[in-house]
């Protein structure tokens, strides 16, 4: 019996601590959530579509909209684990902007910043470079810098998304690692 309510409360504990470290990550820059997903065959407007189904703490998702040097360094930090250094080419993530139907004028498509211009931009080296046909933003992990896709590329590995919230803990987090606490400190006062 006290092996298995160890068992128990150790897989609980586990699930607590996996749960920690699979929500969102919090920039204190501007009070916002982001994570990356990780879809190595996910168009723009897909993820589009996918990033907007997501919810956090009840704050509905959007492709990223980096409005900041500082926010653009720390997405560049949040996406280097999954980076594949031997394939820089395909290391990007779908970001929120887009110039489709007013060619040159990149605005974002997602978020409070929905219909506003680029207040902030970190272009790469000649971008935007496709005209009429490249009207998406990629961001590009080798470097954080962006480039300018065409909407239905697949070669990106996902994309990143924002929750515009407040930094509240996750109540489920919260509850089981209280029980795996209680689960651990039965099993000690029976000894």
């Amino acid at each position: 019996m006290k092996k298995s309510v160890l068992f128990l409360c150790f897989f609980l504990f586990l699930g607590a601590a996996t749960t920690v470290n699979a929500v969102p990550v919090y920039f204190a820059g501007n009070g916002h959530y982001y994570e990356y997903i990780n879809d190595q065959s996910i168009d723009w407007s897909t993820a589009l579509t996918a990033a907007s189904g997501l919810s956090y703490l009840g704050y509905q998702g959007y492709l990223a909209t980096i409005t900041s040097q500082e926010e653009n360094d720390f997405l560049y930090d949040l996406v280097q684990p999954y980076r594949n250094p031997g394939h820089p080419y395909y290391d990007n993530a779908w970001i929120g902007g887009s110039d489709e139907g007013d060619e040159g004028n990149w605005v974002w498509r997602t978020g409070p910043e929905a219909g506003q211009a680029f207040s902030y931009a970190n272009w790469g080296t000649f971008e935007p470079n496709g005209g009429t046909r490249e009207n998406y933003t990629h961001f590009i992990w080798a470097n954080g810098s962006w480039n300018d896709s065409v909407p239905d590329t697949k070669w990106g590995n996902g994309y990143l998304v924002e929750y515009n919230s407040a930094p509240v803990p996750e109540p489920a987090t919260i509850l089981l690692f209280g029980l795996s606490l209680l689960g651990l400190a039965g099993v000690i006062r029976k000894k």
